[in-house]
């Protein structure tokens, strides 16, 4: 029993001196010097483009990107001297409305775009196409 009171007490000890830093704030130190410029990141944009619901490309804001083409069922983008594989390539995609989904055919960039009961939709879309980091 005698042991058991020690340890009791060395717990109820512990717990104070716990108490007695937790919720202690202390002010600020004076901030440190600035540190020296890192290099510059790599540019992974490969293209981009703003395409309206009729599949226009937006003339001020598009970076290689060669044609894009409403085939009834998905959106066909190639891409300005890329043969574009979905494996090589990440790609972000912004639909105006509904979800969008994206793979590869024939060296181009593929876009279906589906509403929320699931049927494809002709809409427009923002996408980016980023190449992998070396």
């Amino acid at each position: 029993m005698n042991k058991f009171l020690k340890i009791f007490a060395l717990i109820s000890i512990l717990i104070m001196i716990t108490a007695l830093f937790v919720g202690c704030a202390a002010t600020a130190g004076p901030a440190g010097a600035t540190g020296p410029q890192g290099p510059a990141g790599p540019n992974l944009i490969v293209a981009l483009g703003n395409v309206d619901n009729a599949g226009t490309l937006s003339a001020t804001c598009r970076y290689n990107v060669t044609s894009v083409t409403w085939s009834g069922a998905y959106w066909e983008i190639q891409l300005t001297g890329i043969s574009f594989s979905i494996w090589d390539y990440a790609v972000a995609v912004c639909p105006f409305e509904g979800y969008a989904t994206q793979s590869s055919m024939d060296g181009k960039l593929i876009i279906y775009i589906w509403n929320s009961v699931g049927t494809v939709i002709q809409t427009g879309f923002s996408f980016v196409v980023f190449a992998q980091p070396s």
